[in-house]
């Protein structure tokens, strides 16, 4: 029996027994980051869900649309719920653009949320806003609401809010119109 030749086949086995755990940690490390990459967004998805479930139970629906636009039409009590609901807003895009920066959200859904971030970022009520309490968040944050730029084709909340109210009426309308 030739002991160099034993220790060179249970080095050889050794070495695939170690390739073969690289590769299983590799596995689990890359299933792991795509779980944790899930609940990332995930959790964004519920902040926002959560805004917006907060503007429909407490009717603060007109106040956010109205201020989104034009902070100086809102009275004192309604400047105070805008402020609340768009400090909500900002800390959930803070988030998320947090969560991008960590590697945590894939470009393609980044590239979704900074549409929809920049399309509220940019609306004159929302800066107004921003003026008054941008050194609250993070530097990277600020540097990138302050780098967006209004979209040529952004939608806005009103636009979305009174397109719908249109649909509704029309449809009421054609439904009433087919009972007659």
């Amino acid at each position: 029996m030739n002991w160099e030749a034993v220790g060179a086949v249970a080095e050889l086995l050794a070495a695939i027994g170690v390739i073969a755990s690289l590769l299983y940690v590799a596995t689990q490390i890359a299933q792991s980051t795509n779980a944790m990459r899930a609940a990332a967004h995930q959790a964004a998805i519920t902040s926002l869900r959560d805004l917006n479930k907060n503007l429909l139970s407490h009717n603060l629906v007109e106040v956010f649309r109205t201020g989104v636009e034009d902070w100086d039409a809102l009275n004192e009590s309604e400047k105070a719920r805008f402020a609340v609901l768009t400090m909500d807003m900002l800390r959930t895009f803070e988030s998320v653009h947090n969560q991008y920066l960590m590697g945590m959200l894939d470009e393609g859904v980044w590239q979704g949320w900074q549409r929809f971030i920049s399309d509220y970022c940019t609306a004159p009520g929302i800066q107004r806003y921003w003026d008054l309490r941008r050194d609250t968040f993070s530097p990277e944050f600020r540097e990138l609401v302050e780098s967006l730029e209004p979209r040529p084709k952004a939608i806005r909340f009103e636009q979305i809010t009174s397109g719908e109210r249109k649909t509704e009426r029309s449809s009421t309308q054609e439904w009433y119109h087919k009972l007659s």
